[in-house]
């Protein structure tokens, strides 16, 4: 009778295993990492793909990267005038623009983190580490966003921060949240207002709630493209207004009273929202100063045995502060408002 071998050996395919790598344990063993590598690269790249699909403020200003230390200087140098010169007469360098300094500070690492229990992973009848990763980016780009949102408003009810420079302005009209004409011609007042204050004319932005932005697509002339309108009311499709971009999002501050620093912030983002209706703002406005991007993170081995879970990480370390006043606008529906320096208009159609 012929032997059948016993204790035969079953293959199993390494779907984790980045590019059929070999192990990197003892005597080419697969340690948890190995099997578990592009299991993380594809988390990782769907909690980038969420940060990307909704951080808004991201590219709507000016960004400073650093290697080391807890703040950065951004400087702006004031203006320069042109003169004719006299025949016979040295040049000698007649101007002396002012430079001013803004420091902004790093704040503490934010983090988004969660804990997968294996066995629930195992039990569940969907993709929960999909679903966990897109919230994980979500997440990160929406506490960005909060804080650059109010950082604009802020800025706009900023003084100059250069002796050539002109300070914020904030626009109150009492109908500017529920007439969308009114809104419409505070908007185009805004665009006026950076003309007159030398902003430049690319990047300029206009941000509003979802309110807001539904009902100014019910502005005729905004759609008309017989007048040069560029929306869709059927497609619910509004991208310009007065030449500035238009955005809408729910990040805006519109109705909060934040009364100070919430725990880990070394930067001002507090302040009075509850009249805030939108925003008209220069990519100039503000800046972000970034000790480390969004980043990663999953536990190993170790973690994993005493718990059976894996943990997931993501997190950066960044602060956001205000850099031109000038480059921001607040729509506000205040009757009338009191600012620390900027300008303020009220009744800003009549």
């Amino acid at each position: 009778m012929k032997n059948i071998a016993t204790n035969p050996t079953l293959t199993l395919h390494n779907m984790g295993v980045k590019n059929g790598a070999a192990g990197t344990g003892a005597e080419g063993a697969y340690t948890y990492d190995d099997l578990t590598a592009i299991f993380m690269k594809k988390f990782s790249g769907e909690v980038f793909n969420a940060w990307d699909e909704k951080c808004l403020f991201k590219d709507l200003q000016r960004t400073r990267t650093i290697q080391h230390g807890k703040s950065a200087s951004f400087n702006y140098t004031g203006k320069m005038n042109g003169r004719y010169h006299e025949r016979g007469t040295f040049i000698l360098g007649s101007n002396n623009p002012p430079i001013s300094e803004q420091i902004i500070h790093i704040d503490d690492l934010l983090i988004s983190d969660i804990a997968i229990y294996e066995l629930d992973e195992l039990m569940l009848h969907f993709d929960v580490r999909q679903e966990y990763s897109h919230k994980v980016g979500v997440s990160m780009a929406l506490a960005y966003d909060d804080r650059c949102a109010r950082i604009n408003v802020l800025a706009a009810r900023h003084a100059a921060m250069n002796k050539d420079q002109d300070g914020g302005t904030v626009l109150s009209h009492a109908l500017a949240e529920k007439d969308p004409e009114v809104l419409a011609d505070m908007v185009y007042l805004a665009a006026q207002t950076f003309d007159e204050k030398d902003v430049p004319e690319e990047d300029r932005h206009v941000i509003v709630k979802p309110a807001q932005y539904y009902a100014l697509l019910k502005v005729k002339d905004l759609i008309n493209k017989d007048i040069g309108g560029t929306g869709s009311y059927q497609k619910a499709d509004l991208k310009w207004i007065a030449d500035m971009q238009l955005h809408k999002t729910n990040r805006l501050p519109n109705g909060k009273n934040i009364t100070a620093r919430e725990r880990g912030e070394h930067n001002d983002y507090f302040g009075d929202f509850t009249n805030t209706v939108a925003l008209v703002t220069n990519k100039q406005a503000i800046g972000t100063v970034q000790l480390r991007g969004l980043k990663l993170q999953k536990s190993g081995a170790d973690f994993n045995i005493m718990t059976q879970s894996n943990m997931i990480v993501a997190s950066y370390a960044v602060g956001h502060g205000i850099l031109r006043p000038e480059c921001a606008i607040e729509i506000s529906k205040a009757g009338s408002q009191t600012t620390a320096g900027g300008t303020t208009i009220t009744n800003a159609t009549e």
